[in-house]
């Protein structure tokens, strides 16, 4: 194989480490959904939003290759080409990705923690008598 012609095996192992991924996905629909609770839903959330960053990385990092190119014969190299990229290095090669997963995390993270803490001020204001609030055309919807 010609040594910068890897665009079809690096297609092939991107789609064979989402193979490896499937199971996670299938858990995914599962775990996800709204009955649970928001602790379930965050413990879930962080670790599908990063294991597969946590794979490339890992596996990068130690034999230059992941399951899907280890089994498509494709190595990733550092910038010299003669050893495989160094922890920092990988990190970096994903580094878009980690910090968009990241970023999702948090959102995600906020988004469950604010719906808990709206439900849960809305419950103790009929709890207290108040009934459910009242909204006044003037203000902005909560």
């Amino acid at each position: 194989m010609d040594k910068y012609k890897t665009f079809g095996p690096r297609f092939w192992a991107g789609f064979i480490d989402g193979l490896v991924f499937l199971p996670i996905s299938l858990f995914d629909s599962y775990l996800s959904s709204p009955a649970r609770g928001p602790m379930v839903l965050i413990s879930w959330a962080i670790v599908s939003y990063s294991s597969y960053w946590l794979y490339s990385v890992s596996l990068h990092a130690r034999y230059g290759q992941t399951l899907g190119k280890r089994a498509m014969h494709v190595r990733v190299m550092d910038v010299s080409e003669e050893r495989i990229p160094s922890l920092r290095q990988a990190f970096l090669r994903d580094a878009g990705y980690i910090a968009l997963s990241t970023s999702s995390l948090i959102y995600f993270i906020l988004c469950c923690c604010c719906s808990r803490v709206r439900h849960w001020h809305r419950t103790s204001e009929q709890s207290a008598g108040n009934g459910p609030r009242v909204r006044r055309p003037w203000m902005v919807p909560a």
